[in-house]
């Protein structure tokens, strides 16, 4: 297994902590036993990001489905439902506070 996070990846999962610990850890590999410790850190982290975007894609859905209910109680073509409408086409993963 070889966790590779490129720029987008990163900026996905919003975190650059996986790639910086394994840098970290990279020394390990030299040995047997150190290889082995390395590959089941590697493992543990591919995990955490795996369950990280899969909550990410629920709360993407979430929002979007509680977007478009709104939306629909709202009248068709005013200021208000165009506004969701647009804010709802520019919801895209990754979600973040920023």
């Amino acid at each position: 297994m070889n966790i590779k996070m490129g720029a987008a990846e990163t900026h996905r999962t919003g975190t650059t902590a996986i790639p910086k610990i394994l840098g970290m850890l990279a020394a390990l590999r030299q040995s047997p036993a150190g290889s082995v410790i390395y590959s089941q850190v590697e493992i543990m982290l591919q995990g955490l990001l795996d369950e990280h975007r899969d909550v990410e894609d629920a709360y993407f859905v979430l929002i979007g489905q509680l977007l478009d209910a709104y939306a629909s109680h709202l009248r068709q073509g005013s200021a208000l439902q165009v506004q969701v409408s647009l804010l709802r086409s520019r919801i895209q993963p990754p979600l973040s506070t920023a």
